[in-house]
């Protein structure tokens, strides 16, 4: 059975721009897409529980030592990417992706980087930069992000997709125009 696989510093225990938009990329995930994920999160506890379905199966990997996390998640991630050989990953964090491409590349995986905004707006370490560079494919939030990322960094533009974030319709709706300023006075 084909699988995915996704990797992502913290979605739970924090409120955010990125969390939300993540959160809104496993909904979307959950309902549109027919193989199932791995989701590894390194900062992440198993409380409170996740409310996703069953194609999607959480691996949380906090530890209260950082450094421990982070060998910890690349261990995780070597074991898990030589049994099961996943299509595609998705890397969801810049701070993440040289780990990935370490990883990914050797076994011809193809991954994806997620970028949202400022975090890769200046130039990069060479190593971030490689990961971009080699990755399959990039995900921004718009436009502005792709064009800054791709001047800072020498990407180029081609590779790189929109993923807009979302608005909850049900939430949000159009109101009926306000009246004229001048009938008000």
């Amino acid at each position: 059975m084909q699988r995915n696989a996704f990797v992502f510093l913290e979605i739970f225990s924090r409120e955010g721009g990125i969390q939300s938009y993540v959160r809104d990329i496993f909904q979307a995930y959950q309902d549109h897409v027919p193989h199932p994920a791995d989701i590894f999160l390194l900062r992440d506890g198993p409380e409170p529980p996740h409310p996703y379905g069953q194609n999607l199966t959480f691996h949380y990997l906090k530890t209260k030592n950082p450094t421990l996390g982070r060998l910890r998640l690349a261990a995780h991630l070597l074991i898990y990417l030589l049994k099961t050989k996943p299509q595609h990953f998705y890397c969801g964090h810049i701070n993440l992706a040289p780990l990935v491409r370490s990883l990914c590349q050797p076994l011809g995986i193809p991954y994806t980087i997620l970028t949202y905004g400022k975090e890769v707006w200046e130039p990069l370490d060479a190593k971030k930069q490689a990961a971009l560079a080699d990755a399959d494919r990039i995900w921004t939030i718009s436009r502005y992000s792709r064009d800054q990322m791709c001047t800072a960094n020498a990407i180029d533009p081609e590779k790189v997709d929109f993923l807009y974030c979302a608005v909850d319709g049900q939430a949000f709706q159009p109101a009926p125009p306000a009246p004229p300023l001048d009938r008000k006075i």
